[in-house]
């Protein structure tokens, strides 16, 4: 074994606290075994981090108060009372009359804790077993060590639950799919109906700023018209705005023609 890799799994064997073996020679045969057997290369790994940092702040379960404590984590009682939720779901599903998850029963987990299910599961654990004992031994009978051969008659008799177990995953991101869907549509319709409050409050700020203004209106027509004076002076003067106006705007007429 070349030193550099010795060295470091015996870094590793001290810090996960493994007793090293003294021979050196098994290092060489366990090398020398695992060499002859061509790995394909696997994926290069990579981790990626947010740019953004979210920090929360928690406190420690020894500065929690006992009100807190009983609040954040589960206690007895929580768990008689899941149990006893679960079994109404399991008697209902071995009855037949569990019919679609609701908000009250949802029998996904609980598959394998009816009667059939249970057996059914014990029969799959059963037959995995067999198979991989059985090919064990067909390889001591002919003197072998092939682990690949009991990964494949393994693999060969949970291929059903894989594929179920992957028809189940398949079937809850569908669903999961679905909700997420449903809460946009409702996060949409509750934004559609928000703007549409504030317009028609909008709409309604307006109309009573035009009440007010038309009711201001009224009241200075009712004063100008119960003092003739002060309404003959805000005419004359409407008068002599609109006459400056009028002038002004024949004069711009007048160097238009002019600059032509």
């Amino acid at each position: 074994m070349p030193v550099d890799i010795a060295v470091r799994n015996r870094e590793h064997f001290d810090l996960l606290g493994i007793k090293r073996c003294p021979s050196p020679e098994i290092y060489t045969v366990v090398s020398k075994k695992n060499s002859s057997l061509k790995k394909p290369k696997a994926p290069k790994k990579s981790v990626h981090f947010n740019e953004v940092v979210h920090v929360h702040f928690t406190l420690h379960v020894d500065d929690l108060n006992d009100d807190e404590y009983f609040r954040t984590w589960y206690q007895k009682r929580d768990f008689q009372m899941m149990r006893a939720e679960f079994a109404k779901t399991v008697v209902r599903i071995a009855n037949g009359v569990h019919m679609g998850d609701s908000e009250e029963h949802c029998a996904r987990g609980l598959e394998y804790r009816t009667k059939v299910g249970a057996q059914r599961r014990k029969l799959n654990k059963l037959h995995g077993l067999c198979a991989v004992l059985k090919e064990q031994d067909r390889q001591i009978d002919l003197g072998i060590d092939d682990d690949e051969a009991l990964r494949v008659a393994y693999m060969r008799e949970s291929h059903q639950c894989k594929q179920e177990a992957l028809a189940l995953g398949i079937s809850d991101e569908n669903e999961s799919i679905a909700i997420r869907i449903e809460d946009e549509a409702r996060l949409m319709r509750a934004r559609q109906q928000l703007q549409w409050k504030q317009q028609q409050l909008k709409l309604q700020q307006m109309k009573q700023l035009k009440q007010q203004q038309q009711l201001q209106n009224e009241e200075d027509q009712a004063e100008l018209d119960n003092n003739p004076k002060k309404k003959n002076r805000l005419l004359r003067f409407l008068d002599r705005t609109n006459t400056r106006r009028r002038r002004a705007v024949l004069e711009d007429i007048k160097s238009l023609r002019t600059g032509r």
